[in-house]
């Protein structure tokens, strides 16, 4: 891998309906009616810093961006860190901040169920199971179903856009994703009695260092969620966040979808306000397969509802300033280590 032909500005200089095609929007404007059990939809948007790399040969003639970030040039960004020193210029200490472990399973539509629906092609949700671990777990011998800290997501759209920043030490991508999360009461009840069993079948042992699930599970998805596939999917088209459901759907029963275990994660995270937004450095164990890594990531924040409400366009503006000014160092520095 190689780094990009650096050219340019290093200004967020791409359209900001480009960048964020789903403006920010407080989350009272979410007024459609989510399916029943589950909570209303939401887009998270986060941006992670790093460098945009490319495979590129010696021969190869790159050309300038945003052609380059262009799906005819495959690229990877490289996740950057500070060095470790810099959160003690925050009034954080990696030894006394609280730290969130987190261990993320993510679950695909299996193919044998998809190829089985021979209607229409539809678009089923990504699934996310988030089980949040306290520090008197991490030495526990087993996680189980009923006595965890657990959340659901159903992921319905992923939208990611690279923006090269040759003027300064880091590049970004900038991720939005539509969500929709199980309200606890039905995460808790018989509904979801066969996700249960899949965590107590698996040996989520942090103790000892064991990560070993079932290959898949039946999931109950509400039939709004399960969307027809678009037939002419455009690069950078703004995200659907879900179908509203029509008084049929609303009266059907959910799909019980097979899905297959597509991924884990270990997450330990500390988090600081900065730029009015929330700051989040994450150590991440992803298998053999993932390995570990470390990011950055600033996660976008809406307004306290004491604030004086500010138009979608205004708030995405002051958070892709917050994103520029994080990029160029006027926070902390990205590679000199802080003294003292």
């Amino acid at each position: 891998m190689s780094g990009p032909a650096r050219q340019g500005c290093g200004q967020l200089s791409v359209r900001q309906g480009r960048i964020l095609p789903t403006i920010l929007r407080s989350p009272l404007e979410a007024s459609d009616d989510p399916p029943p059990g589950w909570q209303r939809p939401k887009v998270a948007t986060t941006a992670t810093f790093g460098h945009v790399l490319h495979t590129t040969r010696s021969t190869d003639l790159l050309p300038a961006p945003p052609a380059l970030l262009s799906r005819d040039y495959p690229h990877v960004i490289s996740p950057v860190v500070p060095p470790p020193s810099v959160f003690s210029s925050w009034g954080l200490s990696l030894s006394s901040v609280p730290v969130q472990t987190s261990i993320i399973l993510r679950f695909r539509v299996s193919p044998t169920h998809a190829a089985a629906i021979t209607t229409a092609s539809v678009v089923f949700p990504t699934m996310e199971l988030v089980i949040n671990v306290a520090d008197g777990q991490t030495g526990a011998a087993k996680i189980e179903w009923n006595n965890c800290d657990k959340r659901l997501f159903a992921t319905v759209s992923t939208h990611h856009v690279d923006v090269m920043m040759p003027a300064e030490q880091v590049d970004v991508r900038l991720t939005q994703t539509a969500q929709l999360e199980c309200n606890p009461s039905m995460l808790s009840s018989p509904t979801m009695e066969k996700l249960g069993l899949f965590v107590d079948i698996s040996d989520l042992n942090l103790q000892q260092g064991r990560m070993v699930t079932p290959s898949e599970v039946v999931i109950p998805i509400p039939p709004s969620l399960i969307v027809p596939c678009p037939s002419n999917p455009r690069p950078n088209k703004s995200p659907v966040i879900w179908a509203p459901s029509t008084a049929e759907e609303g009266a059907a029963a959910d799909q019980q979808v097979t899905y297959t275990f597509s991924g884990l994660e270990l997450r330990q995270s500390i988090a600081t306000k900065c730029a009015g937004h929330m700051l989040q450095y994450s150590s991440i164990e992803a298998g053999h397969h993932g390995g570990r890594r470390a990011d950055l990531s600033l996660h976008a924040l809406h307004p306290p509802a004491t604030a004086e409400p500010l138009p979608p366009t205004e708030l995405a503006r002051l958070y892709l300033e917050a994103v520029q000014s994080i990029a160029r160092g006027e926070h902390f520095s990205w590679f000199q280590t802080v003294s003292g």
